[in-house]
């Protein structure tokens, strides 16, 4: 009786504690409703897609298809068992990935259900949108539109860049698609039928609650239709164009079109499904999960905005920023028109004209004055006073498209503004396809060409006569400019800042030139008479510092420039900066701790990439980089001296294939094996997840070693039972394939040589005394194999001491054969690593007699190659055991060349270098990015020696 009353008890305070906990997720209006009134609404799953990898990806196509492939995979994972209790319920819904949720219309019971489900987040109201106010007037005045003169497109049309290869996308109260300004342009026009699949989508199913009446279009409708005029008039801003009458910026731009608005109005629904529509379009009947990524536009125009008054509120706009970001992520541009309530200050009130994502247009007239209705930032709704708007176009009396009999109309309204800007997008990516999906830098390029203006009042501390300001933001768009900054490949920012940002507590400083000499002599520049740090977002002054001039003002001879610096290092706040002098700006940069994260990651997935004879596939391998197993003949390899000899073929899958020809040499995995090893040695703690995203991660063991062990696993197989290793599997006749898996061509392994045994003996051995720090069983096991292959490789080595194989000529493949000095310092690494691992003092003895025949000591001078000698030299130096006259005398080598060597801390303190490198002019070479790195490396491990 006790038992079943507290089993009773615990029953109801369950279901009571779960009650309360749904509730918690639902918007309290929908709490309010009646109970058997129903209502539309968005429900919010938990999940989130981690697409941040995307900063890593270049190009439209690649950023595309990874971000629709994460966000599709999330959504369908986390979504069915909703939709399993919806499909049983017989409920209709509309499921969303660009943001993960479900649209419904449900009554109060069906809420609360819903809000039941674990994955559920949040339940909200659905919002209505508005299209933005316009004035009218009609006009068949057919002579190139006074917007188009005032950004210069004539000027660039000139040139042949017209928008050709590009498209636009419009979402709005739908379009006229046979308008003879607007038929040849559409994508899903050839001259003499229409389709629309792919190319238009209609987000309208019924009436919206403002109007009565049926739609004079109807309803999800397959070929296009606008019920409003507004969306005919901005697209033919965009690409119009017939003979003798070009009304459009981008007139050889295609254009795609989704109608979100039912005359004019439209919900948080309807935006999203048109959002998600751009970011992979499908066919008319079919569903977000055959939409096609390549399909993607390159640019979209917004011009619409969601007022308080129409249901947007804080609970549900994050969702609208959530769904644009996304397609940001993918490389689509996204034009926004920033509002009709101008007047005053923090007038730009409505979204998507706010969020920090949106390129927002104001409106400027014939004259290039502001519009009296253009709205101002900066923005206050959510306290951020971001600085709005971003630039500003023609938006007064323009002419353009209309729905009626084919006709034209001038209109006036930032949502005529913004489509000069979206086809100033299109002559952008046509001059320089190479920017499509760049979407920071052709915001960038935009902002950075304006023709400034100024006027209208202080607004947070702006003035009206900054650059940029809450009126004109930084100016009017000119497109001429513009294309020419794209097309200038050797462009170089005046101000130079570090491209993944700084730490906090690091030191920070930028560089400003005036190029003296060179190709941008002509881009003169001195710094003003203040130079500061701004807020991006703000453009608020943060930090403000006197600049020190290089070298009292000489020229620097490698760059022709002459050199200022702008140290900022004592400002730490976290946040998203450039450093500005009268006009001129930097790039934007990011200061937070984890500004080199996404580097990190992207530099280690390389590795990863390279794989041989496994698929990289989601959620692994980024869009652009999926492939098939590669060389799967490799299981079954011909040796080179005797390819028809059965029973020597061998299995020697696996390992990093060379990025260049396809072919494993264990010769050069050498250098970047111990790289490796030694920096997992240096800093544990920096590769200490196992969460890095390959096949292996979550397995306990850091990935960096997973990703090795990958490499060493190869080694291992071109391992023979004496324990001499072959050098290299590789190729008679080379043959370009791409990718990858594709190169069907036959493969060898060339014999067993004396230098790949020294080297994978060094490998194996530094590899086991990495793995046998893992408290992993299987980590322990491997460095016990890793063991007795190295002493076993080492043994074949000094027992066939001049074993080569010269393979040029034989395989088509790089000479992967070392001198004899090469090979004398492969085993002295390898004797480094052994001693250490086995304490054996035969391994000690060959070091301490051999150490002084390095370069390094006959030199006596630290240098940019030979790395892995220089280091195993140093790791030594800190063994047990070691002769102390020998550690010292290294050690003392190290110390003093870095301390003496004009590369080294004399650079650093007589600032030998205007750009901040450190290196000699003579060092100023192709590839010199190696040579930095290696004395960078240099200047940390000294740390260990002081």
């Amino acid at each position: 009786m006790c038992s079943k009353f507290w089993v009773n008890f615990f029953i109801i305070l369950s279901s009571f504690i779960m009650q309360v906990y749904g509730q918690a997720k639902i918007d309290p209006k929908l709490l309010n409703i009646q109970e058997n009134e129903f209502k539309s609404v968005f429900v919010v799953l938990k999940p989130k897609a981690d697409i941040s990898a995307v900063k890593t990806i270049k190009g439209k196509e690649n950023k595309t298809k990874f971000v629709y492939n994460e966000l599709l995979e999330v959504a369908e994972k986390s979504q069915s068992s909703i939709s399993l209790f919806l499909k049983q319920n017989q409920i209709h819904y509309r499921s969303y990935y660009i943001v993960n949720a479900f649209a419904i219309k449900a009554n109060k019971a069906l809420i609360k259900k819903l809000a039941a489900f674990e994955e559920v987040e949040i339940i909200m109201e659905d919002g209505l949108f508005i299209m933005a106010d316009i004035q009218k007037e009609k006009n068949s005045d057919r002579t190139v539109t006074y917007g188009l003169q005032n950004i210069k497109a004539p000027q660039v049309w000139s040139q042949g860049f017209r928008g050709q290869n590009v498209v636009i996308g419009g979402q709005d109260t739908g379009y006229k698609w046979d308008h003879e300004q607007l038929r040849d342009r559409y994508r899903g026009w050839n001259g003499i039928t229409a389709n629309h699949h792919y190319n238009w989508h209609d987000a309208i199913d019924e009436n919206h609650p403002m109007h009565s009446g049926n739609n004079p279009c109807g309803y999800t409708l397959s070929i296009p239709c606008d019920d409003h005029n507004h969306g005919t008039h901005t697209m033919g801003t965009m690409v119009g164009n017939i003979t003798n009458d070009t009304i459009g910026v981008a007139p050889e731009a295609k254009w795609i079109g989704c109608r979100n608005m039912e005359r004019g109005y439209g919900s948080l629904s309807t935006y999203v499904e048109c959002f998600e529509w751009f970011l992979a379009p499908y066919a008319y009947g079919d569903g977000p999960e055959d939409g096609d990524p390549s399909k993607m536009p390159h640019v979209i125009n917004n011009s619409w905005g969601c007022p308080p008054v129409e249901g947007c509120n804080a609970l549900n706009i994050y969702m609208m920023e959530e769904a644009m970001m996304n397609l940001r992520n993918a490389g689509c541009v996204i034009v926004v028109s920033n509002g009709n309530s101008g007047g005053t200050c923090s007038t730009t009130f409505d979204p998507p004209a706010f969020f920090e994502g949106s390129f927002s247009v104001g409106a400027t007239n014939s004259s290039n004055g502001i519009a009296n209705f253009s709205s101002k930032g900066p923005v206050t709704f959510d306290n951020s006073n971001r600085l709005k708007p971003n630039v500003c176009a023609p938006g007064v009396a323009v002419r353009s498209s209309i729905v009626y009999n084919g006709t034209y109309a001038n209109y006036s309204g930032t949502s005529m503004a913004g489509p000069h800007v979206a086809g100033a997008v299109a002559l952008i990516i046509s001059a320089n396809p190479n920017l499509a999906g760049e979407v920071d830098q052709i915001e960038d390029i935009l902002e950075k060409t304006t023709l400034p203006l100024f006027g209208g009042s202080i607004c947070n501390g702006i003035p009206g006569t900054a650059t940029p300001n809450n009126t004109y933001g930084y100016g009017l768009i000119d497109v001429q400019k513009a294309v020419a900054r794209a097309l200038d490949s050797l462009f170089v920012p005046i101000i130079k800042v570090d491209q993944f940002g700084y730490k906090p507590t690091e030191q920070k400083i930028a560089i400003l030139s005036n190029p003296i000499t060179g190709f941008n002599q002509n881009d003169m520049f001195t710094p003003g008479t203040s130079t500061v740090l701004r807020n991006a977002i703000t453009h608020q002054i943060v930090f403000t510092a006197n600049v020190s001039q290089w070298n009292s003002g000489a020229t620097h001879t490698q760059s022709g420039d002459q050199i200022w610096y702008f140290d900022f290092s004592s400002f730490t706040t976290p946040g998203k900066y450039y450093v500005s002098s009268g006009s001129t700006h930097s790039e934007n940069f990011d200061i937070n701790d984890t500004v080199y994260h996404n580097i990190f990651k992207a530099a280690f997935k390389t590795y990863y990439y390279q794989r041989c004879g496994i698929a990289k596939n989601a959620p692994f391998a980024h869009s652009g980089f999926i492939d098939g197993a590669c060389h799967l003949a490799d299981t079954l390899c011909l040796n080179f001296l005797n390819p028809g000899v059965e029973r020597l073929k061998r299995n020697v899958s696996g390992g990093w294939h060379d990025a260049g020809d396809y072919n494993k040499y264990v010769n050069f995995a050498y250098a970047s094996v111990i790289d490796l090893l030694m920096s997992f040695q240096l800093h544990p703690q920096a590769w200490a997840s196992d969460q890095m995203g390959i096949p292996e991660s979550g397995n306990g063991i850091p990935d960096l070693l997973d990703e090795l062990k990958y490499e060493t696993d190869w080694l291992l197989k071109m391992q023979d039972n004496d324990g001499g290793v072959f050098s290299l599997v590789g190729v008679q006749n080379y043959t370009t394939a791409s990718p990858p898996s594709a190169d069907n061509s036959l493969r060898y392994y060339g014999p067993k040589t004396t230098s790949a045994s020294f080297s994978a003996s060094a490998m194996f051995a530094l590899a086991s005394s990495q793995f046998r720090k893992i408290n992993v069983p299987g980590a322990q096991q491997y460095a016990l194999i890793l063991d007795t292959a190295a002493v076993e490789a080492y043994t074949w080595a000094v027992n066939n001491p001049n074993t080569i194989f010269n393979n040029s000529g034989l395989l088509a493949a790089g000479e992967q054969e070392t001198s004899v000095y090469e090979r004398s310092m492969r085993k002295l690494v390898a004797s480094v690593f052994l001693y250490d691992l086995t304490g054996n003092s035969t391994y000690r003895t060959y070091v301490e007699t051999n150490y002084l025949q390095s370069n390094f000591k006959q030199w006596n001078t630290v240098y940019p190659f030979e790395i892995p000698t220089q280091l195993a030299l140093l790791y030594y130096t800190f063994l047990p055991g070691v002769t102390p006259s020998v550690s010292s005398d290294i050690k003392n080598t190290f110390r003093n060349s870095i301390e003496t060597t004009n590369d080294n801390l004399p650079a650093h303190t007589n600032q030998n270098d205007a750009y901040r490198s450190f290196l000699s002019d003579a060092n100023h070479t192709w590839g010199s990015n190696r040579t930095k790195l290696a004395w960078e490396t240099f200047l940390l491990l000294i740390k260990n020696l002081v």
